[in-house]
């Protein structure tokens, strides 16, 4: 009987310590990567940038690449330095 008491006391410390917290949506709030920075030389504004940023930014910067990449690969025009080689080297500005 003590055991099956201890162990609804713990059960009931552990769910009680659970929480159902509610992440803020990042893709509704400024997201300094998303957005031209106006500070000097082109830095990041590091005063503005939070963890929860930096998911949000990489998985939309590595979409815009692949869609980059795939109007490279489709272009019917005749492969040259400029519409390959060039366009490839200049994808995924939001990445970088």
């Amino acid at each position: 009987m003590k055991k099956l008491l201890l162990f609804a006391f713990v059960l009931g410390l552990v769910l009680s310590s659970c929480q159902n917290r509610k992440k803020e949506n990042t893709t509704s709030m400024e997201n300094p990567f998303f957005k031209e920075w106006t500070t000097p030389f082109g830095v990041p504004p590091f005063d503005e940038i939070k963890e929860e940023h930096f998911v949000p930014a990489v998985k939309e910067g590595i979409q815009q690449q692949q869609a980059e990449i795939d109007s490279i690969v489709n272009n019917t025009a005749a492969p040259d330095f400029n519409n390959t080689i060039l366009a490839f080297d200049k994808s995924g500005a939001l990445v970088d």
